[in-house]
């Protein structure tokens, strides 16, 4: 008895074959198994009797060929042996590998566009599946598939066995997966579901003033924007100048100041940001950047003169500067209140976030009564805003550069 498919002929080793006196298969007589060349013999049988015989273990890789068949050897007048000779064939048992792709979202997305190549797995030997080349019949190549849609891709017709499958072109935006093993052993879909997992980072900005490593400063406004100008996230530093953008996908992006510090200038300079998984800067997940603030210088002058426009250097007159609550400004840099110097007439008030302020003369020149009136000022660059004070208590106001 020989086992084999006829086109082309394999003859298959390791089926198993049982044969039976009756048709129910319940009486056995032997049991034998194909040998490499995929024949098996029973021997001593009765001729003239009619046996029944099938098959009880396929090849594998092959499917069970459940059929009973009926074999008479001669008629039982016979004077010498005979040997009756059959051909069976097994269907080779192949299924589909069906790979269902989806991204790792608490709703899985579907992705299209992820190619896959099949590696058959026997033993400690890896070997990529082939198939005949669609475009160059005769010719064979590397079995490829890709998901369309609905993220599914399929391997039809699959022989049954062990498989990894690699991805080898993955959508972007995502990092690859890693192989996956897939045993195909049913007549049938095989479905097996690969996840891509996202490409994310966190952004960090952190807002110091210029010029220095240890002045943080807390709120600042930022904005996050695609290149197309679409608005993904928004914040404001911490009290330790620090906002984070959370699990931002992969793609370009740019940074923006919405708002400055108080007391410090807006940074119009914009920040482009990529995140990739191969960005240079990537750390723990994490994209930082230190984005500076020029702290505002504002100044006030104040020039004392008498009724006559005289500047008044005899003797210095005090004065003190009040926020737009008639609070007294204090600050680091800041001193408060100032006289006058006798030689220029001018007092100064510098180093002021921009703002409104007052201004009233604490103390008058020797030879001079106080003048009571409180001034209002508006601070609104680093140029210096000149108020000139005569002795009646009238102002002007003027700017003047810088100085």
């Amino acid at each position: 008895m020989e086992e084999g498919q006829v086109t082309p002929p394999v003859l298959l080793q390791g089926a198993v074959f049982s044969i039976y006196k009756d048709a129910l298969c319940t009486d056995r007589v032997d049991t034998q198994t194909t040998d490499v060349n995929g024949e098996l013999s029973f021997d001593g049988l009765e001729l003239g009797k009619t046996y029944y015989y099938r098959e009880v273990t396929p090849p594998v890789g092959y499917i069970l060929d459940g059929t009973i068949h009926e074999i008479t050897i001669g008629d039982g007048t016979e004077v010498e042996n005979i040997t009756e000779t059959v051909v069976l064939e097994n269907d080779e048992a192949l299924g589909n590998i069906v790979i269902h792709k989806v991204d790792n979202s608490a709703t899985p997305v579907p992705l299209e566009g992820v190619e896959f190549k099949l590696y058959r797995i026997e033993g400690s030997t890896e070997t990529v599946v082939q198939i005949d080349d669609p475009d160059n019949p005769g010719n064979n190549i590397d079995w490829v598939v890709r998901t369309d849609g609905n993220g599914i891709a399929v391997f039809n017709n699959v022989a049954f066995g062990d498989y990894i499958i690699k991805e080898v072109g993955t959508k972007a935006g995502y990092k690859a997966a890693v192989d996956t093993a897939v045993t195909v052993s049913a007549v049938g879909d095989t479905d097996v579901t690969i996840i891509n997992e996202k490409i994310v980072a966190d952004i960090k900005i952190t807002k110091r003033e210029t010029g220095s490593g240890t002045v943080l400063l807390p709120g600042a406004e930022f904005g996050l924007y695609t290149t197309n100008g679409l608005q993904v996230g928004k914040g404001t530093t911490n009290a330790d100048g620090v906002l984070y953008f959370y699990d931002i996908p992969y793609g370009d992006y740019v940074i923006r100041e919405l708002k400055a510090p108080a007391g410090y200038n807006i940074n119009v300079a914009e920040t482009n940001v990529t995140v990739t998984m191969f960005e240079n800067n990537i750390v723990n997940g994490e994209i930082a950047f230190s984005i500076e603030n020029d702290k505002q210088n504002g100044k006030i002058q104040v020039k004392k003169v008498d009724k006559d426009g005289s500047v008044i250097t005899t003797d210095a007159a005090q004065f003190t500067l009040y926020d737009e609550n008639m609070l007294k400004v204090t600050g680091t840099d800041i001193i408060n209140p100032v006289t006058n110097d006798t030689g220029t007439g001018y007092a100064l008030f510098e180093h002021l976030p921009y703002g409104t302020y007052y201004v009233q003369e604490t103390k008058a020149p020797d030879g001079y009564v106080r003048d009571p009136g409180v001034y209002k000022v508006v601070v609104d660059s680093d140029s210096a805003v000149c108020e000139y004070v005569t002795a009646e208590g009238k102002i002007s106001s003027s700017t003047a550069g810088g100085g």
